[in-house]
């Protein structure tokens, strides 16, 4: 299973957790998805990315931290 991490990069509560939610996804077999952009500000090698839109066609879920992601 893929899930797209859309987190809102203005919250500084988003990012503190996002570590939190990408490894407890992967501790369950779930490959965590990031846009590209997200890289600038947070990079993790366990964690794939890519553009937006290859992300939605190719991910099973799609989860935000913070809110809307925007």
């Amino acid at each position: 299973m893929k899930v797209y991490i859309c987190p809102c990069l203005d919250k500084e509560k988003s990012m503190a957790v996002l570590p939190w939610v990408i490894s407890t996804l992967r501790q369950y077999g779930i490959t965590p998805l990031l846009d590209s952009a997200v890289k600038d500000v947070y990079d993790d090698e366990s964690v794939v990315y890519s553009e937006s839109q290859d992300i939605i066609d190719e991910c099973d879920m799609l989860l935000t931290v913070g809110g809307d992601g925007m």
